[in-house]
């Protein structure tokens, strides 16, 4: 099997967009969607805390449990925010948009 890439995909659809694996339409991410994807691939198998405004979303804090992250966030600053579980590089992580 082919080595999967940080952005949830194989190494040729990286960037360029994702395939969906249900019908396999190509969707191009903007640039702040791949600033966003670069930013997740630095916190590997770690809790981020999220800070969405508007259609943007940045990280905020992190940490190795959701507690950390928690934590970070608010030392940061930050109260109103969204917690997730960054997979590993090696799960394929598939997301969508409504």
């Amino acid at each position: 099997m082919p080595e999967l890439s940080p952005y949830g995909g194989f190494p040729e659809r990286d960037r360029a967009g994702v395939a969906n694996a249900m019908d396999q339409k190509q969707v191009t991410l903007s640039d702040d969607e791949l600033a966003f994807m670069d930013e997740l691939a630095k916190h590997e198998d770690e809790w981020v805390a999220i800070l969405r405004n508007g259609d943007s979303e940045r990280i905020v804090g992190s940490g190795q449990r959701l507690k950390e992250a928690k934590q970070s966030a608010l030392k940061n600053g930050f109260r109103d925010v969204v917690f997730m579980k960054v997979p590993s590089s090696h799960k394929i992580f598939i997301g969508s948009a409504l």
